[in-house]
């Protein structure tokens, strides 16, 4: 499961829409440094991670649990290439679905007339389909560690570091293939390439989460107690989970990027500002 994800992205500096993955939020002047200051960054930063997390990540994770509920009624093997295409669009579409809802919806409900659907539209499909590159990555990165014999925290890594990967490279090439024609989408540039590499490891996480899904580490899974997903868990609950962990691995990033780096450096700052 991936997830997911302006990805709550992670510059995906749109041209239209900030690099909050579609959320706005105003930070606060430092012109006095302090601990308030400090506080009022973190505490934005978080919020808009938040939002990120409920309108994206969650859907990720759960849209590729669903999808793989659905290939295994189609009794796809987890080391085929159609099992591996089926979660990446399960992942696509949690991700296309849940911006594209959420914006709607925040749209409809704050009648915020700065909200352009066509915009929020193009960004769900760039972020989408980024997703569907650690979607589909993830159970092959899991394949790959078990057939290395790795214990649950060696999976846990080596999933993680290449879903990460494989977001990037997916933001990447659909920034090289949208921007032409989706005006929100803006072209590879070095300023973007600092977001997108710090959306991609919290992107990372999200998947890495995911892996405490998976029980069949036994005790050596320290997540198995809070996203462990058992046999005789029901498929709803199961998907919840599903999306509970992913959004629980992208906040640990969030918090630690929110906490860590400074004012306007982070990809989920209103206006971050890379040095080249």
């Amino acid at each position: 499961c991936s997830a997911y994800a302006p990805l709550p992205a992670l510059d995906l500096r749109l041209r239209l829409a900030p690099p909050t993955l579609g959320v706005s939020r105003r930070q606060p002047s430092c012109s006095r440094r302090g601990l308030l200051c400090a506080r009022a960054y973190v505490g934005n930063r978080l919020s808009s991670s938040v939002e990120v997390a409920v309108s994206k990540i969650f859907p990720a994770g759960a849209g590729w649990q669903t999808a793989s509920i659905v290939a295994g009624n189609l009794n796809l093997s987890s080391s085929s290439a159609a099992f591996f295409i089926t979660v990446g669009l399960g992942d696509f579409l949690g991700v296309f679905i849940g911006h594209t809802l959420f914006k709607l919806l925040k749209k409809t409900l704050s009648k915020d007339t700065s909200i352009s659907m066509k915009s929020e539209v193009q960004t769900a499909t760039l972020l989408g389909g980024a997703a569907f590159f650690s979607g589909s990555a993830w159970q092959p990165a899991l394949n790959m560690m078990n057939a290395m014999n790795l214990n649950f925290t060696g999976a846990f890594v080596g999933v993680g570091i290449a879903c990460t990967w494989a977001f990037f490279i997916g933001l990447r090439v659909w920034r090289r293939f949208l921007a032409p024609t989706m005006g929100a989408v803006e072209r590879k540039n070095y300023q973007n390439l600092k977001s997108d590499v710090q959306l991609s490891i919290a992107i990372g996480s999200a998947t890495a989460f995911f892996v405490g899904t998976d029980l069949t580490f036994g005790a050596a899974n320290w997540l198995a107690g809070i996203v462990g997903i058992p046999e005789t868990m029901s498929a709803f609950t199961g998907v919840c989970m599903a999306g509970i962990s992913t959004s629980l691995g992208f906040m640990v990033a969030q918090l630690v990027m929110a906490t860590l780096l400074l004012p306007n450096k982070c990809w989920i700052d209103p206006e971050p500002q890379f040095s080249n």
